[in-house]
């Protein structure tokens, strides 16, 4: 996906990084950053770690948007055995306060399975 994406945005940088290997991210650091319906993927385990490696790459008073499930998405089916994890909106809260983010804006689409958050760390 990165060999294509690359070819078709060519001015843009793409990185292949693993949210849990902080050796696979950019060195360079960023005023916001952009999760859409990705993070779900991680078990709620992971999420401090996850989160910290997150940071690394961020200038102080970055801004970020968060999307994750309250509900699987799609029912599970022979074809879509993905592993999903679900938020309650108290508990997707604290997980993001707790590891250092302010809440911006916070919310659910009406009629869908979707948190959103807008987040933004200290300014230092």
């Amino acid at each position: 996906m990165i060999k294509i994406i690359r070819k078709q945005y060519p001015q843009l940088s793409f990185y292949d990084a693993d949210l849990l290997k902080l050796n696979t991210f950019p060195k360079k650091k960023y005023n916001a950053f952009w999760a859409s319906s990705v993070l779900m993927h991680i078990p709620k385990r992971y999420w401090p770690k996850m989160i910290n490696n997150i940071k690394t790459i961020l200038k102080p008073g970055a801004i970020g948007y968060i999307s994750v499930p309250k509900l699987r998405p799609r029912p599970r089916s022979k074809y879509d055995q993905r592993y999903f994890n679900y938020w309650k909106n108290a508990e997707f809260k604290k997980i993001l306060t707790q590891n250092g983010f302010k809440i911006l804006q916070r919310g659910s689409i009406k009629k869908s399975v979707w948190l959103w958050c807008m987040t933004q760390l200290p300014k230092k």
